[in-house]
């Protein structure tokens, strides 16, 4: 099960082309193997009230499957602490995990190490057993849509390059210029609109600022 880096239904979809010549720098640091995120209601917009949720899970999805990574109680707040590794059971091969085990698609993307393998780590709310929202961070406005997602890397790596996806009513630039450390991190997918038609989607793990919690999305 995938949350993101799907294209809206088109006809005819067609690939177009792809780019490698993304020279952009990015110096991320990554989160580290350790890490704890602490939020208090009060840090998250439309925060669930402790009657509504008991529980957050971080949670990954490989195909049908998902895994609890971390899970913490919720009370007016939480505190969560990301394990240190992931098993590899939870773990998807680089090109399965962007979505660029086609040949045409993957030929315009340059992968610094293919044998990394990553995961998502979704924040999800939960009462008891049942499933009531997730929490996300990122934002939006009248030119961008920002979502800021947790990545873990099993090793360094670096993905760098641009496709574009083309059907009949719509066009997709996607540009990524990402640099993941061993570990855990930060990734954005940034979505600007170019026209009725078109869209330019950037993955990058330099964080843009003015992200806020939500639990739900922003939408």
């Amino acid at each position: 099960m995938k949350k993101i880096f799907y294209l809206l239904p088109v006809l005819a979809m067609l690939f177009t082309g792809c780019s490698d010549d993304n020279d952009d720098n990015d110096d991320n640091k990554g989160l580290g193997k350790s890490y704890k995120l602490e939020l208090k209601n009060s840090e998250i917009t439309d925060a669930p009230g402790n009657d509504e949720i008991n529980t957050v899970k971080l949670i990954t999805y490989k195909a049908a499957n998902s895994h609890i990574l971390a899970s913490t109680s919720w009370s007016n707040g939480f505190t969560l602490e990301f394990p240190e590794t992931v098993p590899s059971v939870a773990l998807e091969q680089i090109e399965e995990f962007f979505e660029f085990e086609d040949e045409e698609i993957g030929k315009g993307i340059t992968i610094s190490d293919h044998t990394a393998k990553l995961c998502y780590g979704w924040l999800e709310g939960y009462k008891g057993d049942v499933y009531v929202n997730d929490f996300e961070f990122g934002f939006i406005s009248a030119s961008q849509y920002v979502e800021i997602y947790y990545v873990y890397s099993d090793k360094a790596v670096k993905v760098t390059g641009s496709c574009i996806y083309e059907g009949e009513s719509y066009k997709d630039t996607e540009n990524y210029n990402i640099s993941l450390q061993a570990g855990w991190n930060q990734m954005a997918k940034i979505t600007k609109p170019v026209n009725e038609r078109e869209e330019t989607t950037n993955f990058t793990t330099s964080i843009p600022s003015g992200a806020k919690w939500i639990f739900g999305y922003w939408d």
